[in-house]
This record gives C-alpha cells, structure tokens and sequence, in this order.
C-alpha cells in the first residue's frame, strides 16, 4: 500500500490491485480514479512548484489534471528488464523537471517544456533518488553517482565491489552515510571512509553487519536497523561525533 498527503491536505491511497483513490478532508469526498493506468503499481509520488501532483506508476509518470480531475501520462516507462522485479519507481524534484528512477533507466519531465529526457542507469540495482545542496544524485545496489552538468551521464561518487548498498543519507555536515547488506554502515567525509561493524563483545556497535535500511532525523542523527537475533536491532550514530549509541531494542 501506498499513502500520501499532498500540500491541499488530500489524501492520496493505493492498495496493490486497486484504483488509485483521493479523499479530500474538506468536502469528506472520496474520488476514485478510473482508467487502465489507476490500478497500477503506484511507488513515487511528488509536488511541482505549481501544486500540480505527480505520481510514478510502475509504466508511466502521470500527473494528476485539476480541471478534469483525471490522471494523464505525461512519459511512459520502459518494461522492467526483470520480469520478475518488485521495484516502485522513485520521484524526485530537480530544476524545474520530474525525475523518475526506474530499473534500467532515470526519466526527465521537464514541467516548463513538456519535453522527455532519458539517461541510462549507471550501473544496475533499484536506484532511489534524491537532491542534496542543488544536486541530483543516485543510489543503488552499486554505489552512489551524481548527476552531471551536462544532465546526459552519471559521475561516480562513492562504489562497492562486494557488499550491496542498502540506503544512503548526507548529513548536515555533508558527510555521506552509506548502509550495506553485508559490511555495516561507512561514513564518507573528505574522502576519508570510516566504518561501523558489529564488534563481538561490544554492546555499542551494530548488532549486525547487515544493515536492512538507514534513515536521518531532524537532528541529523541517521538510524539503522539490522536483523538482530528474534528481535530488530535499532541504533542512531552522531553525525558530528560519529560515535555509535545503541537505542531500546524492540
């Protein structure tokens, strides 16, 4: 299932194998989409400047028309390369284009020129997108890669040859942190790396080296969870100190 609340207050839902619905809280009107492309597999979900509400579908990227009250296609997608893959499309917002990250490809919108741009991936694996201090960049299984001047090729900005990234966060200090499925968490500084792993013994560290997922607060304060023996294991690292402290396990 999918859940949004975009900046009217509206909330957007999805269940897999369902139209796409709008529940509006002021008039308590539920709207369900119609048409083939509103029982998609809907993953990413995005405003423009505008208002105007994006939403990426497992083939397309559509926006949702006010006037109409319709969903129209605005770029459709290239079919998985893995027919077997259960990977949602990811949105982003950069200069003034919708970017979508699929499996073999990352899609431009741009909002002003209603023109379609295509880049390949950089490398394979679900890339997940993001911006950060006026840039795009890209994550996946591989590495990380920001997106050039030239907004035509990937430069690589961080790789792994051996364990899978997992998820990938800056800090307010700009330091990369980087989960892995298999080697802990690296913290990416001044081209200096430095890794946190789970030390037998050792009550402070990861309670494993396969981190599931990896998420920045408020504070700037990145939360891992690992698969912990029967229960799953929490733990937030200090941006500024990069010291490790585990939290209450549950």
């Amino acid at each position: 299932m999918s859940l949004h609340v975009d900046s009217r207050g509206r909330l957007w839902t999805h269940w897999y194998g369902k139209p796409l619905t709008l529940y509006d809280p002021i008039s308590e009107q539920w709207q369900v989409m119609t048409g083939a492309d509103a029982v998609d597999t809907f993953g990413g979900f995005a405003e423009d400047q505008s208002g105007r509400v994006w939403l990426a579908s497992s083939s397309a990227l559509l926006y949702y028309d006010e006037k109409t009250q319709h969903l129209m296609v605005a770029a459709t997608l290239r079919p998985d390369p893995d027919p077997n893959s259960v990977y949602w499309p990811q949105l982003a917002l950069h200069r003034s284009a919708i970017w979508i990250a699929t499996q073999g490809e990352v899609v431009s919108f741009d909002v002003t020129k209603n023109m379609v741009h295509r880049i390949p991936v950089p490398s394979p694996g679900s890339p997940r997108l993001w911006v950060h201090r006026g840039n795009l960049w890209l994550c996946n299984a591989s590495g990380v890669f920001r997106l050039a001047a030239d907004r035509a090729h990937w430069q690589e900005f961080f790789r792994t040859n051996k364990s899978p990234l997992t998820a990938c966060e800056f800090a307010a200090d700009g330091a990369l942190w980087v989960a892995t499925g298999e080697a802990g968490v690296i913290r990416i500084a001044g081209g200096v790396e430095q890794r946190f792993q789970h030390g037998p013994g050792n009550n402070a560290s990861l309670a494993d080296n396969v981190v599931l997922n990896a998420q920045r607060d408020s504070r700037s304060q990145l939360w891992v969870i690992t698969p912990g023996i029967a229960v799953v294991g929490q733990f937030k690292f200090s941006a500024a100190s990069a010291v490790i402290s585990s939290s209450d396990q549950s």
